[in-house]
């Protein structure tokens, strides 16, 4: 006769195996992106993106324990952001590109949580209104982001973030705009 814990064990070894099958099959790339349009010509905008120290607007960096250093160019490919926080993480973002005013691309790499080499991208596009600011983020998946994918939801987190980035980079400018 099985015991009951014979059986419970092989139960959860099949819930385990099934919650790992599900990871695996789960996609091997993720990205992304918020939008915020924002009443304001994109040569006002840019300099607050591309300047790593004018990026104040970043929610993950307001953690008040946060350490963070500036190095290389103070702007354009080459400035360098390095950072450790218990909420934020360890790791730096470096920008690799940039098309003024109408682009900016930046490495993010993480070493704490989870390590990551991540593509951040800000595109600014003229539209009626003003400018459309969209921030995004895209990158491969490791197995271990995958079974952190079937417990939380890392886009809307992520989103959210930008979303909130994004409401605090529009407030900045468009407060600019009403102070001028």
């Amino acid at each position: 006769m099985l015991t009951i814990l014979t059986i419970s064990g092989v139960v959860l070894a099949a819930a385990l195996a099934a919650f790992l099958a599900l990871a695996a099959r789960r996609p091997d790339a993720f990205s992304y992106a918020r939008s915020v349009v924002i009443r304001a010509p994109a040569e006002r905008i840019f300099p607050l993106i591309a300047d790593p120290v004018a990026f104040t607007w970043n929610p993950f960096n307001e953690d008040p324990r946060l350490r963070g250093t500036y190095s290389g160019p103070s702007r354009g490919p080459g400035a360098r952001y390095t950072f450790e926080s218990r909420g934020a993480g360890t790791g730096y973002t470096e920008i690799v590109e940039e098309e003024p005013p109408r682009r900016l691309g930046v490495r993010l790499v993480m070493t704490k949580p989870l390590a990551c080499d991540n593509r951040v991208e800000f595109r600014l596009e003229p539209v009626a209104d003003g400018t459309r600011v969209t921030w995004s983020m895209s990158g491969p998946v490791t197995f271990m982001g995958k079974v952190m994918n079937q417990v939380m939801d890392c886009e809307r987190m992520c989103g959210d973030q930008f979303t909130r980035g994004l409401g605090k980079l529009k407030t900045l400018v468009e407060g600019e705009a009403v102070a001028a």
